[in-house]
């Protein structure tokens, strides 16, 4: 009887995030940040969306991490829920408690109305490109 080699099926997460906390910005404004896997973090805010070099550097008041930000109009802005925005992340999506979703990848971060406009590309409401 062949000898049988056991394998071992290794279960990686597609997330690019690393870890996601709620935080307060210089101006009192509640926040989540998203750490990738690379350290960049994402900054939500009810007006702001913001990609800084480390989680770190988010409150460095130069603003010496920042590496590129988008302010949201009254219209587009994110709502706030009990001090949460995020609702849950996969790989690049990330929904939001509003319905909205913010899409990532290597190059732009794009906020869009609901999940089908991320899906399919449409109707974004604001842009932070980081290339």
């Amino acid at each position: 009887m062949p000898f049988k080699k056991a394998i071992m099926i290794h279960q990686h997460s597609s997330s690019i995030i690393q870890s996601h906390t709620q935080i307060q910005l210089s101006n009192g404004e509640p926040a989540e940040a998203l750490v990738f896997h690379n350290d960049l973090t994402l900054v939500l805010s009810e007006h702001t969306l913001a990609m800084f070099k480390t989680l770190e550097q988010v409150h460095d008041p130069l603003g010496n991490g920042l590496i590129a930000s988008t302010q949201l109009s009254e219209d587009n802005k994110l709502a706030v829920e009990a001090g949460k925005l995020v609702l849950q992340y996969q790989s690049g999506f990330i929904g939001l408690v509003d319905g909205k979703a913010v899409l990532v990848t290597p190059n732009v971060i794009q906020l869009f109305p609901s999940a089908n406009d991320a899906l399919r590309n449409q109707n974004e409401l604001a842009r932070v490109t980081l290339a």
